[in-house]
Protein backbone atom coordinates (compact mmCIF):
# COMPACT_ATOMS: atom_id res chain seq x y z
CA UNK A 1 0.00 0.00 0.00
CA UNK A 2 1.43 3.19 -0.72
CA UNK A 3 2.21 6.46 1.57
CA UNK A 4 0.72 9.88 0.74
CA UNK A 5 0.02 12.96 1.93
CA UNK A 6 -1.86 16.22 1.67
CA UNK A 7 -0.80 18.90 4.23
CA UNK A 8 -3.27 21.57 4.97
CA UNK A 9 -1.86 24.83 6.52
CA UNK A 10 -4.10 27.69 8.07
CA UNK A 11 -3.92 31.05 6.44
CA UNK A 12 -6.22 33.70 8.44
CA UNK A 13 -10.16 33.25 9.06
CA UNK A 14 -11.45 29.90 7.66
CA UNK A 15 -8.51 29.77 4.57
CA UNK A 16 -6.68 27.08 4.00
CA UNK A 17 -3.97 26.04 1.72
CA UNK A 18 -3.81 22.39 0.36
CA UNK A 19 -0.28 21.21 -1.01
CA UNK A 20 -0.86 17.48 -2.19
CA UNK A 21 2.36 15.16 -2.79
CA UNK A 22 3.19 16.59 -6.63
CA UNK A 23 2.88 20.33 -4.65
CA UNK A 24 -0.15 21.12 -6.59
CA UNK A 25 -1.82 23.86 -4.40
CA UNK A 26 -5.30 25.34 -3.73
CA UNK A 27 -6.98 26.89 -1.14
CA UNK A 28 -10.41 26.03 0.60
CA UNK A 29 -12.33 28.58 2.74
CA UNK A 30 -14.81 27.24 5.06
CA UNK A 31 -17.22 30.06 4.71
CA UNK A 32 -16.71 30.07 0.69
CA UNK A 33 -15.92 33.66 0.87
CA UNK A 34 -12.36 33.43 -0.91
CA UNK A 35 -12.25 29.63 -2.23
CA UNK A 36 -14.57 26.55 -2.35
CA UNK A 37 -15.41 25.23 0.77
CA UNK A 38 -14.85 21.77 1.66
CA UNK A 39 -17.86 20.37 1.06
CA UNK A 40 -17.42 21.54 -2.59
CA UNK A 41 -13.77 20.26 -2.99
CA UNK A 42 -15.54 16.69 -2.03
CA UNK A 43 -19.00 17.32 -4.65
CA UNK A 44 -15.66 18.26 -7.24
CA UNK A 45 -13.72 14.96 -6.45
CA UNK A 46 -16.95 13.22 -6.69
CA UNK A 47 -17.95 14.56 -9.74
CA UNK A 48 -14.26 14.71 -11.66
CA UNK A 49 -13.50 10.81 -10.80
CA UNK A 50 -16.58 9.67 -12.29
CA UNK A 51 -16.54 11.75 -15.29
CA UNK A 52 -13.00 10.95 -15.92
CA UNK A 53 -14.10 7.40 -15.78
CA UNK A 54 -16.97 7.56 -18.45
CA UNK A 55 -14.68 9.85 -20.50
CA UNK A 56 -11.74 6.77 -20.82
CA UNK A 57 -14.54 4.17 -20.85
CA UNK A 58 -16.48 5.76 -23.63
CA UNK A 59 -13.14 6.56 -25.68
CA UNK A 60 -12.17 3.03 -25.04
CA UNK A 61 -15.95 1.59 -26.54
CA UNK A 62 -14.85 3.83 -29.59
CA UNK A 63 -16.78 6.96 -28.98
CA UNK A 64 -15.62 10.93 -30.28
CA UNK A 65 -16.45 12.67 -27.29
CA UNK A 66 -16.73 16.61 -28.06
CA UNK A 67 -17.93 17.77 -24.48
CA UNK A 68 -18.81 15.99 -21.65
CA UNK A 69 -19.87 18.31 -17.95
CA UNK A 70 -21.36 16.62 -14.84
CA UNK A 71 -23.53 18.57 -12.41
CA UNK A 72 -23.82 17.56 -9.43
CA UNK A 73 -27.06 18.43 -7.01
CA UNK A 74 -27.28 17.14 -3.71
CA UNK A 75 -29.69 17.03 -0.55
CA UNK A 76 -28.59 17.31 3.14
CA UNK A 77 -29.75 15.59 6.03
CA UNK A 78 -32.26 17.80 7.98
CA UNK A 79 -30.46 17.37 11.70
CA UNK A 80 -26.81 18.64 12.72
CA UNK A 81 -24.06 18.35 11.54
CA UNK A 82 -25.61 18.46 8.07
CA UNK A 83 -23.89 15.78 5.97
CA UNK A 84 -24.83 14.61 2.34
CA UNK A 85 -28.08 12.80 2.02
CA UNK A 86 -28.19 11.95 -1.19
CA UNK A 87 -26.55 13.34 -4.23
CA UNK A 88 -27.01 12.91 -8.16
CA UNK A 89 -24.60 13.02 -10.58
CA UNK A 90 -26.12 13.92 -14.04
CA UNK A 91 -23.81 14.34 -17.33
CA UNK A 92 -24.60 15.87 -20.15
CA UNK A 93 -22.35 13.96 -23.00
CA UNK A 94 -21.90 15.27 -26.59
CA UNK A 95 -20.12 12.93 -29.10
CA UNK A 96 -20.29 10.36 -31.72
CA UNK A 97 -20.68 6.66 -32.04
CA UNK A 98 -22.32 6.25 -28.33
CA UNK A 99 -25.35 5.13 -27.60
CA UNK A 100 -28.00 4.86 -24.52
CA UNK A 101 -27.01 1.89 -23.51
CA UNK A 102 -23.30 2.12 -23.69
CA UNK A 103 -23.98 5.70 -21.42
CA UNK A 104 -26.18 3.52 -18.91
CA UNK A 105 -23.31 0.98 -18.76
CA UNK A 106 -20.38 3.15 -18.62
CA UNK A 107 -21.47 5.32 -15.59
CA UNK A 108 -23.07 2.85 -13.52
CA UNK A 109 -19.67 0.70 -14.05
CA UNK A 110 -18.28 4.29 -12.61
CA UNK A 111 -20.27 4.91 -9.81
CA UNK A 112 -20.65 0.74 -8.50
CA UNK A 113 -16.91 -0.28 -9.21
CA UNK A 114 -14.48 2.49 -10.72
CA UNK A 115 -14.96 5.76 -8.91
CA UNK A 116 -12.60 5.34 -5.87
CA UNK A 117 -14.49 8.45 -4.34
CA UNK A 118 -17.92 6.76 -5.01
CA UNK A 119 -16.76 3.88 -3.51
CA UNK A 120 -16.14 5.86 -0.20
CA UNK A 121 -18.80 7.71 -0.16
CA UNK A 122 -21.85 5.26 -1.19
CA UNK A 123 -21.95 3.49 2.05
CA UNK A 124 -23.38 7.01 3.51
CA UNK A 125 -25.24 8.33 1.17
CA UNK A 126 -27.29 7.71 -2.05
CA UNK A 127 -25.74 8.34 -5.26
CA UNK A 128 -27.62 8.29 -8.74
CA UNK A 129 -27.49 9.41 -11.64
CA UNK A 130 -29.40 10.93 -14.69
CA UNK A 131 -27.90 12.04 -18.20
CA UNK A 132 -28.46 13.26 -21.18
CA UNK A 133 -26.34 12.91 -24.53
CA UNK A 134 -26.66 14.96 -27.15
CA UNK A 135 -25.60 12.83 -30.58
CA UNK A 136 -23.30 14.83 -33.30
CA UNK A 137 -23.52 14.19 -36.68
CA UNK A 138 -20.80 12.19 -37.59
Amino acid sequence: MANMSVSVEWQKDYQFDVVTDQNFTFTIDANSEKAPSPTDVLLSSLGSCCASDVVAELRARGAELFGLKTTMSYKLTDTEPRVYDSVNLHFVIKGTGVNETMVTEVIENSIEHQCHVCRMLKSSMSITYTYHYVKLAA
